[in-house]
């Protein structure tokens, strides 16, 4: 059974090949091409188990996020039904001119919150007297599409460059 070497030994093997080609003065041997072809097995034995492991991994990241749309789906269908049945208790105690049930292992109360403040519809926020206003400046932030659309046309902006980088895809 033969072990696979890591990318890292491989990248060493790539590299020795190299430098026994530099040896030869750069010229191209029959021993190189079989070492070149050999290493061209290796990696591709490699590159096929990167290719099964993140596709397994892929699966998985899919397999999660249909499980947390599920549990997200099944959590809010929970709490629904425990704010009507909220409401029921309240709803009868209230009928019952109670404010509370004693059990022997919960108290269900009735319980005046904090008063809050409601607006009326036709409210416009605008037309409130400033002293019962706040201004929340607008957010700016950079647009990079139309720095990156100015850039590629060739738009010198000092403070601004267009990067390239390399990504990994595994198909």
């Amino acid at each position: 059974m033969s072990q696979t070497l890591t990318l890292r030994e491989l990248t060493e093997e790539a590299r020795a090949l190299d430098a026994l080609v530099d040896l030869d003065y750069g010229e191209w041997l029959p021993e190189h091409e079989d070492l070149a072809q050999e290493l061209a097995g290796k990696l591709a034995l490699k590159g096929d188990g990167y290719g099964d492991y993140v596709y397994d991994q892929t699966m998985r990241i899919d397999m999660l996020k249909v499980e947390e749309k599920r549990l997200a789906a099944r959590r809010k269908a929970l709490e629904v039904g425990v704010e009507r049945l909220k409401r029921y208790a309240a709803m009868a105690l209230e009928a019952m001119g109670r404010d509370k049930i004693v059990g022997d292992r919960f108290t269900v109360s009735l319980v005046k919150n904090p008063p809050r403040v409601v607006l009326n519809d036709d409210v416009v926020p605008s037309l409130l007297p400033p002293a019962f206003v706040r201004t929340i400046p607008a957010k700016v932030e950079p647009d990079l599409a139309a720095i990156k659309d100015a850039l590629k046309i060739g738009d010198v902006l000092d403070w601004a460059r267009l990067e390239s980088s390399y990504s990994v895809r595994v198909r």
